[in-house]
């Protein structure tokens, strides 16, 4: 994974104040703008994110600068030492600009629909055959699993269980310590068959194993599994599952 960069604007005079924040990863960057934008935070109503990479703040309200150096903030970033540093940009007036790599990202806010696919193989996404019936029929009792598919797709939508007045779907970025659902419907989730913490994963009416699911989760908590299954012709057909597992699982990321 490589580091993460970010600009954040002066939109008070938009001359001075400008900085590059730099990350080991967009993971960091989420979970910084997660300390930064949660009220009591000082910062919450100075400061903006217009993207995953562009933020704004008001130096009105309080020196930015200061910010980063006031002892209760330090004691709040203390886990981000080693995995993020702030520069400070010439003033519009410069004659240069620290260009950050193009970076493809995809935009983590709860309550969104995103496709799931793996991180190793992008050509591979999670699949769940059945999902217009379960979405159609909500009282449908069918359980479908889930597989690994190059050829169809499943938008999933994922949202905050852990939500409260501060993170609301819409706005919230999801972190790995977050709980989450994901789902196709409003009553067809995604769990474990059975809501084991480990097996097949199916989707279903009703199945609740929220509180089971993290964000961080999509980084090693489900792996596949390569099954034996008979074709519509009877064929002997390779299907992978997608399985939950309590770490060492495959890593996935969001699409749109």
């Amino acid at each position: 994974m490589s580091p993460f960069y970010a600009y954040v604007q002066n939109v008070a005079d938009d001359n001075t104040w400008r900085f590059l924040l730099t990350f080991a990863s967009q993971d960091v960057c989420d979970e910084w703008w997660r300390v930064v934008s949660t009220p009591p935070s000082p910062w919450a109503s100075s400061m903006t994110r217009i993207n995953p990479q562009f933020y704004t703040h008001n130096a009105n309200l309080i020196n930015i600068w200061d910010f980063f150096n006031r002892a209760d903030f330090v004691a709040s970033s203390r886990a981000f030492i080693g995995r993020f540093f702030l520069t400070l940009l010439n003033d519009k007036g410069g004659r240069t600009l620290s260009i950050i790599p193009e970076t493809y990202v995809t935009d983590n806010i709860s309550g969104n629909w995103f496709f799931i696919r793996s991180k190793s193989d992008p050509r591979k996404y999670w699949f769940c055959p059945g999902a217009d019936q379960l979405s159609v029929s909500p009282q449908s009792q069918s359980i479908d699993k889930i597989v690994v598919s190059t050829v169809g797709r499943t938008r999933f939508r994922l949202q905050l269980l852990n939500r409260d007045n501060n993170l609301r779907d819409g706005t919230a970025v999801l972190i790995g310590s977050d709980q989450i659902t994901i789902s196709i419907s409003e009553t067809a989730f995604v769990g474990p068959r059975g809501r084991a913490s480990s097996g097949d994963l199916v989707v279903a009416n009703g199945l609740d194993n929220r509180s089971d699911i993290r964000f961080a989760d999509l980084r090693d908590g489900f792996k596949t599994r390569t099954q034996l299954s008979k074709g519509l012709n009877g064929e002997t057909v390779y299907v992978e599952d997608i399985v939950r597992v309590n770490g060492s699982g495959d890593a996935w990321e969001l699409a749109i």
